[in-house]
């Protein structure tokens, strides 16, 4: 589970823009269940909350000036600019990406309207939105198929080392 959790780490971190430290801390990325000797299971935990576009929000824009800002999610990618967006603050002292859309709008990129989506409670209108990219979890998901083949051949020589270690305890105590 432990090398899983750190290949499966490295591979998000090079999927996509996480920001430093984001994935390692506040319980978003962790083992949850590790083997025993009595039940083989491992689990690896992921949060499956939605990551705040703001913390992909890329330079220094100015909270609350709505001449936009400029996104980067995936991390080979570049920056898209986003005219008409701006950091806000919401609860907790975090900072928010918000757009403000006419009345039965979209948001460009997206196929449906912004049903869904948290209002700004600030917002006297009504359509001002908080803008999310992916959870954690989607990006795990989003790498399995990659590290499977890393991830199976560790297990199977690990099984088989230890497998072959107990093999030669067993016959050690019976001499």
């Amino acid at each position: 589970a432990e090398y899983a959790h750190e290949i499966g780490r490295s591979a998000m971190l090079d999927e996509i823009a996480f920001p430093a430290g984001y994935i390692d801390s506040g319980g978003r990325f962790f083992v949850s269940k590790r083997a025993t000797t009595k039940n083989l299971e491992a689990r690896i935990s992921a949060r499956d909350r939605a990551t705040s576009l703001a913390r992909f929000v890329v330079g220094n824009p100015q909270p609350y000036k709505r001449g936009g800002v400029r996104v980067r999610v995936k991390r080979k990618g570049t920056a898209t600019p986003m005219r008409g967006a701006w950091l806000t603050g919401v609860n907790s002292g975090n900072r928010g990406l918000a757009v403000r859309v006419a009345r039965g709008g979209t948001i460009p990129g997206r196929r449906r309207g912004v049903a869904g989506l948290p209002k700004l409670r600030s917002d006297k209108s009504g359509n001002s939105y908080l803008l999310y990219g992916p959870s954690v979890n989607q990006a795990f998901k989003g790498v399995g198929d990659d590290i499977k083949p890393k991830v199976s051949e560790f297990m199977a020589k690990d099984f088989s080392r230890r497998f072959q270690a107990a093999i030669r305890s067993s016959a050690r105590g019976s001499k």
